[in-house]
Order: C-alpha cells, then sequence, then structure tokens
C-alpha cells in the first residue's frame, strides 16, 4: 500500500511540475509576441471568412498529394539462422519442455 500512495504522489507532482511548465511557457510566448510587437491574433480577410469549406478543401488536398507523391525507403536485411545457432536452440528446448510437461 505504501507504494501505491508514493505512487499517487510522484503522479500528482508530475502532473503539477508538466502544468506549471506550460503556463510559464504561455507567459513566456505572450512576452515574446509583446516584446515583438506582433498583434495577438491575425484577422482574416472577409473573403477568407465568407469561404469556410475552402480550407477543408486545400487540407484533403495536401493530404491526398503527399500520401501519393511521398514514399518512405524501407531497408529491410534479411536475417538467416541455421539450425545449429543458439537461438534456435533454446527453441527447441523450450518446445519439448513445454510437451515433456503435458
Amino acid at each position: 500500500m505504501a507504494h501505491i500512495e508514493q505512487a499517487l504522489t510522484i503522479t500528482v507532482i508530475g502532473m503539477g511540475v508538466v502544468f506549471l511548465a506550460l503556463i510559464a511557457l504561455m507567459y513566456m510566448v505572450k512576452i515574446l509576441e509583446w516584446a515583438a510587437g506582433a498583434p495577438a491574433a491575425a484577422v482574416a480577410p472577409d473573403g477568407a471568412r465568407e469561404a469556410g469549406g475552402d480550407t477543408a478543401l486545400l487540407l484533403a488536398a495536401a493530404v491526398g498529394h503527399f500520401l501519393e507523391s511521398e514514399t518512405e525507403a524501407l531497408f529491410s536485411v534479411p536475417v538467416k539462422r541455421s539450425r545449429a545457432s543458439a537461438w534456435a536452440g533454446r527453441a527447441r528446448i523450450g518446445a519439448a519442455r513445454h510437451r515433456r510437461n503435458l
């Protein structure tokens, strides 16, 4: 029971540290935006507000393009083991031990 209490205490402390770090990061970003003179929120032009479906179409087109054009090179090295390898021997011993105990 002592281990569960200790685990819960550590979990709560960890969550608190992460929460405080995120709050500190939020304020750092706000300070940096203020120091740089950047606007807090960019205002979209009137045409962009009216055509809200264009964003979904644009994202779908981008995803489709990258799914069709981006291919990852997969490099696989063939592994061949002989029946005399230690790994195969342990597997055979384990299989035989299982059959013998039944």
